[in-house]
């Protein structure tokens, strides 16, 4: 047997400058463009979800605006510090969150989903709620990025234990959305309540993430940076140099 070790690619930041963890380069560099005329000061929030999910995920992102401290770990570079989103570091870009870059979701709506008898078509019924308020955003508040706070009533309604479905939620509505030419970004209530992560345990995996359990997790600083950096790239006028899958850079198709 014959044991290759590949070694860990470089990304290149701000200045030329290098990486190969996509958050200290970030931290100590800035993205790619930095230095660019074209480089963004704000990035522009939609937010769509009921409007206890939007409440949830905005109270928490408020939280994560000033920074979030590095945790206490014998393995620092484990659980590194988060610089705040000011618009005075790392991205050097701030991020706008407004009440008319929202749209609710009636709550009613996503209960009614659960009289619906096949699952796939609960599935499609909730990517609609979710691709109509998109579209009304794109055309009217004209948002960089939309995060769509998934509502914990489609926890429950996606959760039938008496039936399996290759259906993805996440690809059918970023799939339906695509024309709509803006970035999408998917949250579960676990992220801003951790108490409400037992509820998210099932079907409704499968039927959500089945096929992501790096995105499983309510990690701050993963979805944040996650999130930061894909704004800091698509917002700009231009497609991205490289987009971000998986927690690492593949070349565009």
């Amino acid at each position: 047997m014959n044991i290759f070790s590949l070694e860990e690619p470089e990304l290149e930041f701000a200045g030329g400058q290098k990486h190969v963890d996509i958050r200290f380069g970030l931290s100590s560099h800035g993205p790619l463009d930095l230095l660019s005329d074209l480089a963004p000061k704000n990035i522009r929030l939609g937010l769509i979800g009921t409007s206890e999910s939007i409440e949830g995920f905005a109270k928490w992102l408020g939280k994560c605006a000033n920074g979030i401290p590095a945790k206490a770990s014998k393995q620092p570079h484990l659980f590194p510090a988060f610089p705040s989103m000011n618009g005075k570091t790392a991205f050097q870009c701030a991020m706008v969150f407004h009440q008319s870059l929202q749209r609710a979701i009636p709550r009613q709506k996503c209960l009614i989903l659960g009289s619906i008898g096949s699952i796939e078509q609960r599935i499609m019924k909730a990517v609609e709620l979710f691709a109509a308020e998109i579209a009304d955003l794109s055309e009217t508040a004209k948002p960089d990025v939309v995060v769509c706070a998934f509502p914990s009533e489609l926890v429950d309604v996606l959760d039938d234990p008496n039936q399996t479905t290759p259906f993805d939620f996440h690809d059918l509505l970023k799939s339906r959305v695509m024309e709509t030419r803006i970035p999408i970004q998917i949250v579960l209530p676990s992220l801003y309540d951790p108490s409400k992560a037992k509820k998210q345990r099932g079907l409704v995996w499968r039927a959500l993430s089945r096929t992501r359990p790096h995105e499983r997790g309510t990690s701050t600083l993963h979805f944040i940076t996650k999130l930061g950096h894909a704004l800091a790239s698509e917002a700009r006028q231009q497609r991205p140099r490289y987009m971000l899958r998986r927690r690492k850079f593949l070349p565009e198709p």
